[in-house]
């Protein structure tokens, strides 16, 4: 995992400890056989015990959704594999509005590093919403002063 997606599940793991009578911990770092997840996070939520299976992302648009919800449904076809409660998370540094939606229709757990987390699984639902974290892209800047450009 690189050091940008390790600090995006830090900081899930921190707003996760955060809530009231929740604590969660990194029991997984690195990548699983199926699903590939980067992380998986167990612990209390709410006081309900839970496993997340976690993906991370840069950015996460609606193709990006549309592709793991895909990759998801094939793997659990191929290979009859029962999460046991597990919930699958997609965490990025930011994640669209329609990615957003998309997500939340389809009851997979997200979050962003702007703070805002969507799980709803078996009686537990978190649902926060943040604004977007600050964008990592630099500011463009000329080569060239104006007389050579």
């Amino acid at each position: 995992m690189y050091p940008i997606e390790a600090e995006i599940v830090r900081q899930l793991v921190g707003t996760l400890n955060e809530m009231p009578d929740s604590n969660t911990h990194i029991a997984l770092e690195g990548p699983r056989n199926e699903p590939n997840s980067d992380a998986q996070i167990e612990g209390r939520i709410s006081g309900k015990p839970i496993t997340l299976l976690v993906e991370v992302k840069r950015h996460i648009y609606p193709r990006d959704v549309h592709q793991y919800l895909y990759r998801i449904r094939d793997v659990m076809r191929r290979t009859d594999i029962d999460f046991n409660g597990s919930v699958l998370l997609l965490a990025a540094h930011s994640i669209s509005p329609g990615a957003k939606e998309i997500l939340r229709e389809s009851k997979i757990a997200y979050y962003d590093s702007g703070g805002s987390l969507f799980i709803s699984s078996q009686g537990l639902l978190v649902d926060r919403e943040r604004p977007p974290a600050p964008s990592e892209t630099p500011a463009i800047r000329t080569l060239f002063p104006r007389p050579r450009a």
